[in-house]
């Protein structure tokens, strides 16, 4: 039987995010504003775009700063081929292969 778990499906911010459903300009009931959010895209009604609860240019350009220098890149250490011709085939012993016997569970 599977097991359920108790936890809620998101974190309590996101799901108040996602339920926002003001018709208006996203006032004091405002669930994101509730949430300590500003309004965004999965917004019901305002879309993130048409309410007093909306994130200024400046925190957007802010919040999608870049670091100028490239992320470091670490090698991987080399992989050796591997290489089968028909003497490595020979000398080889047959690996075993799977049991021939039916399961009765």
């Amino acid at each position: 039987m599977p097991v359920q778990n108790s936890k809620p499906p998101a974190p309590p911010e996101l799901l108040k995010l996602i339920f926002c459903k003001c018709k208006g300009n996203c006032g004091a009931m405002c669930g994101c504003r509730k949430a300590g959010m500003k309004c965004s895209a999965v917004c019901f009604h305002c879309s993130g775009e048409t309410c007093s609860n909306v994130m200024e240019l400046s925190e957007l350009i802010n919040e999608n700063d870049f670091d100028d220098e490239p992320p470091t890149l670490t090698p991987l250490p080399p992989v050796l081929p591997l290489v089968f011709n028909s003497e490595t085939r020979s000398d080889a012993e047959p690996l075993p292969g799977p049991s021939k016997r039916l399961r009765t569970e």
